[in-house]
């Protein structure tokens, strides 16, 4: 099979952080969406990366539910700047192979990695596309990016983050 490519306007990737500590009640969880993700794969294996600042906060996570309204601009653009800056400093890669329903995806920072297996969904959507799907936890220690502190270290975001992916692999358009 040829290889296919990241099609980046039909995947998905959220990133669902949580905050822990004495004064986490004052803080807020947040939910972030990658955009932006290129890479390639085969049905079999494949790789997808994103930059730092391609990673957007899409709001406030509260009783499961994300709102979009809580937060201001500028907090927001905060957010991001000291994701951007201060704790990934750089692209996030993907790695993954297929092996049945599961998948063994090796996620990896400029500063450190992980492997995580987990199941997930392979469908072939129309024109030969194959879309995967599922979901994972990743480590913020495993992934060199340490522990996350609040403004005067009130709180802090748990190490385990979740992950909700969709990913598309497609044809080139020509």
């Amino acid at each position: 099979m040829s290889p296919l490519s990241v099609d980046a306007g039909r995947s998905d990737v959220r990133v669902r952080t949580v905050a822990k500590g004495l004064l986490s009640p004052l803080a807020h969880d947040l939910e972030l969406r990658a955009d932006g993700a290129t890479g390639e794969g085969d049905g079999k294996r494949g790789k997808v990366s994103f930059a730092a600042d391609k990673l957007h906060v899409v709001g406030v996570v509260k009783k499961d539910r994300v709102d979009a309204g809580v937060l201001s601009e500028s907090d927001r653009r905060e957010i991001e700047r000291k994701i951007r800056e201060e704790i990934l400093a750089g692209p996030v890669t993907i790695d993954g192979e297929l092996d049945g329903e599961r998948v063994a995806l090796t996620v990896a920072t400029r500063k450190g990695s992980m492997t995580v297996r987990t199941a997930v969904t392979v469908a072939t959507l129309d024109g030969g596309a194959t879309e995967v799907r599922g979901a994972c936890t990743v480590s913020l220690e495993k992934l060199g990016l340490g522990t996350i502190k609040g403004p005067m270290g009130v709180f802090k975001i748990a190490d385990d983050v979740s992950v909700v992916f969709r990913v598309v692999f497609a044809a080139a358009s020509a």
